[in-house]
């Protein structure tokens, strides 16, 4: 985010570097685990890291570290300091956090591969499920509002631009479909 950046690796370290002052923290953040994924907030105050050892921490102002039932391989962050998590496992979830205030957790049900984020659409999933799905989710997790599938297999991540006008999804049975 800006002048910084973070990186994760197999040994459950995180690096944070900063290229204006050319220094680099490292935190143990996942111990005995792999990093899964890392995201920035919005603001970028807030770094988000998951882990195969099944926990998110949100690391910032406020650390704070939430326990999942599966390893969470994708994230991102909505506006006033929610984070959407989803688990890969069989009986995975989405997760909605807000990270600045005391609000209950939010959770759907649907194993999950990736997560994208769009100013048209809201909420994009993918899950790696035998159809190639993936749906469009209301803001508040309350409900799925559309589904697509066009793969043969399972998708294995997703990627969207800003402004949600091309999706990408990439599958195991090894294409790629630009929506």
């Amino acid at each position: 985010y800006g002048n910084r950046f973070a990186t994760g690796g197999a040994d459950g370290i995180i690096y944070q570097y900063d290229l204006r002052a050319q220094n680099c923290q490292r935190m143990k953040a996942h111990p005995n685990s792999e990093v899964c994924a890392l995201s920035w907030s919005l603001d970028g105050n807030t770094l988000a890291s998951s882990g195969t050892d099944n926990y998110v921490n949100i690391i910032g102002r406020k650390n704070l570290r939430y326990r999942h039932s599966a390893p969470v391989q994708s994230m991102a962050w909505m506006n006033s300091g929610i984070l959407i998590t989803g688990e890969r496992g069989d009986n995975g979830a989405i997760h909605s956090f807000h990270t600045r205030s005391d609000d209950p957790e939010k959770v759907a049900y649907s194993p999950v591969t990736g997560i994208a984020l769009t100013e048209q659409w809201g909420l994009l999933v993918s899950h790696f499920d035998s159809k190639g799905t993936w749906d469009i989710w209301s803001p508040d997790l309350s409900k799925k509002v559309t589904e697509f599938q066009g793969h043969r297999n399972g998708i294995l991540n997703m990627s969207a631009n800003a402004d949600g006008s091309f999706v990408a999804t990439i599958s195991a049975d090894e294409s790629l479909c630009i929506w």
